[in-house]
Parts: C-alpha cells; sequence; structure tokens
C-alpha cells in the first residue's frame, strides 16, 4: 500500500489550510488490488493502454493528480465499482463523528463552522 503524503501535494495555501484543519491520511492500493487479481503492472497496461510508467507512478502513489479518465479505465479493466477499494482516504475518527452530527443537523446546507471558515478562506485570513 502506497501513502500518499498530502502536505507535499498542496498547490496553494488554501488547500494546505484545508488539510491542515482537517488532517487525513490517504493510500492508494493499486498494487494490492493487482496481486490480489494476479495481474501484473505490464498486464494492466496491456489491458488499459496506460503506460506502464503511469501505472508504477500510480500504484506507487508518485503521481500528484490522478486523471479521472485514468481512473475509471483501470476500475473497468479490473472491474471494480468502488473507488475505496484502489484509494482510501482516512480522517480521524473524532472528526468523522462531527462531521457526521453537523450533517445530521444541517442536511441541506452548510454548517455554522463550515460557513464562518468559507468566510475566511473568501478573506484571505486564517
Amino acid at each position: 500500500m502506497a501513502k500518499v503524503y498530502l502536505d507535499r501535494l498542496a498547490t496553494s495555501d488554501k488547500m494546505m489550510k484545508v488539510i491542515e484543519n482537517h488532517p487525513c491520511e490517504m493510500e492508494v492500493r493499486l498494487y494490492e488490488v493487482l496481486k490480489e487479481k494476479g495481474i501484473t503492472p505490464m498486464e494492466l497496461h496491456e489491458m488499459t493502454g496506460l503506460r506502464l510508467a503511469t501505472i508504477s507512478e500510480i500504484g506507487k502513489a508518485k503521481k500528484t493528480s490522478m486523471n479521472l479518465f485514468h481512473l475509471a479505465v483501470i476500475m473497468a479493466a479490473l472491474r471494480i465499482t468502488d473507488v475505496n477499494e484502489l484509494i482510501r482516504v482516512k480522517f480521524d475518527e473524532e472528526e468523522i463523528n462531527e462531521w457526521k452530527v453537523e450533517r445530521e443537523q444541517f442536511p441541506n446546507g452548510l454548517t455554522p463552522t463550515q460557513q464562518q471558515e468559507r468566510k475566511m478562506m473568501l478573506l484571505g485570513e486564517e
């Protein structure tokens, strides 16, 4: 499983602030899925037409962005219907529980906290 270091990927201060405020772990499981299915990266290349280097970069989490078309092609070739089989994003359990409560209290809009965060982001404040 290849771990993605999100703090190294942020391309703006705003993106970095979101990750700092809501830290998470991201894992790319492409190589594990290939192993489970008995498929080599070369065979995936032959099945999809994706460059072997692209498959390697995705599998090793070296690619800083994922082309959605590539993701769909990989999922179709491997008969995967849930992106969580390939990419896992894990937030802190306490934060997940807080978000669940927020969604229950504000099912059709932004919570007061989200509204304040949005306002501060738009104003460029921290």
